[in-house]
């Protein structure tokens, strides 16, 4: 009985991980560009200033 109940939280387990992968696969998908380099919606460029 032991087993089984270990069994079903590793299925549970397993579903869920499988489930926020998906999930994130499909936020991501909806992003046109990548949201790494933007910052509260604004671009942050260095600008050298060569003389």
């Amino acid at each position: 009985m032991n087993h089984k109940k270990k069994l079903i939280e590793l299925f549970l387990y397993f579903v869920i991980v499988v489930v926020g992968i998906v999930l994130l696969i499909t936020s991501n998908a909806k992003d046109g560009q990548n949201s790494d380099f933007q910052v509260g919606g604004a671009y942050h460029a260095a600008v050298l200033d060569e003389q």
